[in-house]
């Protein structure tokens, strides 16, 4: 095996290429996205990355026919390394074949790191951390993980603690069962007590997607301020990052709360695209147009993907009355559950508040970390 760098104008479609090598043998894989958008994450070819100063090399092994057989990419976000307080830095865009060593690449993501003054080190974080998040699956790999989670084979989160990592984050989704004969009642009480504490909710409006992003970018940079991993982001360059999602949103299932005239809380939600992204694996070329009505129609659930309230207006039941609010489009669509994603283990918050609504804890996610 040879240990390169990846600075070939290619190297980005390898990496996909590989992804598909290493993950399509598995039926719980889905890819949950196109292959020229992450080709685009890949290159760095964002605002985000030239306006934050992010640094980056990645490096692979290759087999004798030149092919990928592991590779890892090394950030450096100074932004968010002021924000936290610490020279961390990024381990991710992890792949690997069954079998090969991946020790050479992540001796040389580490290097790298140390060389631009990295003391810490968290993998697997993709960058941006604010969007592509990371970890290892660690629990429930049998099963396909749902829109917006990300399955990996089980070889994947094997080989973080031998090469001096220990995990130090994790997270899980939580499903709630919709068919509860009591959900109905307990969404009615949420939204009441939220309009006795003066909240409103209204949804976003497609004709004014990009302004209702802009809104989401400020809440967001104002409520994920404390949470582990997550810093602020320009709100222009959080609308460039999302903005693809303009196709796929669905309006009753993206709830913004007012309180005295102030929006001060959101959760977003969609339906469960695993039919569709799994019919269009990676492409979406014209002749798969025809078959897109089909795979939505196989659409059998929902997803609660984020949400977030202004720390000056907790306490008044807003978080309740925004899953009571989408929750009503999930029900009028028939979906007998919704899964809430990644909730980490430490947010005390999140977790009563999926508990709730009866959410279980389902598939878990692992963050690991060393020190340099």
């Amino acid at each position: 095996m040879e240990l390169r760098a990846l600075d070939r104008p290619a190297d980005a479609d390898a990496v996909i290429d590989l992804a598909w090598r290493a993950c399509r043998p598995h039926p719980q894989w889905v890819p949950y996205y196109l292959r020229a958008d992450r080709r685009r994450l890949l290159r760095g070819e964002y605002a985000f990355f030239r306006n934050r100063g992010v640094r980056w090399r990645g490096f692979g092994l290759s087999d004798r026919d030149g092919r990928l057989a592991a590779t890892a990419t090394a950030y450096v976000d100074p932004p968010l390394q002021r924000h936290v307080g610490r020279a961390v830095g990024f381990v991710g865009q992890y792949e690997a074949l069954p079998g090969v060593d991946p020790g050479p690449v992540l001796q040389a993501a580490h290097e790298w790191l140390a060389g631009e003054g990295v003391t810490e080190v968290w993998a697997p974080v993709n960058c941006p951390a604010q969007t592509e998040l990371g970890g290892m699956l660690t629990e429930g790999g049998d099963r396909t993980a749902p829109f917006f989670s990300h399955w990996t084979p089980p070889h994947y989160a094997e080989v973080w603690e031998p090469a001096g990592y220990r995990p130090i984050q994790r997270f899980h989704n939580y499903v709630v069962d919709t068919t509860a004969p009591d959900l109905r009642d307990r969404l009615a009480d949420h939204r009441r007590r939220g309009e006795a504490n003066g909240v409103r909710i209204r949804f976003l409006e497609k004709r004014e997607f990009d302004r209702g992003l802009r809104v989401l970018a400020e809440l967001y940079n104002a409520t994920f301020d404390r949470h582990w991993g997550h810093g602020p982001m320009a709100v222009e360059e959080f609308v460039e990052l999302t903005s693809a999602l303009r196709d796929i949103a669905e309006p009753r299932m993206a709830a913004f709360a007012e309180c005295d005239g102030e929006v001060v809380g959101f959760r977003i939600g969609f339906p469960q695209y695993e039919p569709v992204f799994r019919m269009l694996d990676g492409d979406l070329p014209w002749h798969k147009y025809p078959r897109l009505p089909l795979a939505m129609r196989r659409v059998r659930e929902g997803i609660s993907l984020i949400v977030g309230v202004r720390e000056k207006a907790r306490g008044r039941s807003i978080a309740p009355a925004l899953s009571a609010a989408v929750y009503e489009e999930m029900l009028r669509r028939g979906y007998p559950r919704v899964v809430h994603t990644a909730i980490f283990d430490d947010n005390v918050n999140s977790r009563r508040q999926v508990g709730k609504l009866g959410g279980v804890r389902d598939q878990g996610w692992t963050v690991f970390g060393r020190d340099l």
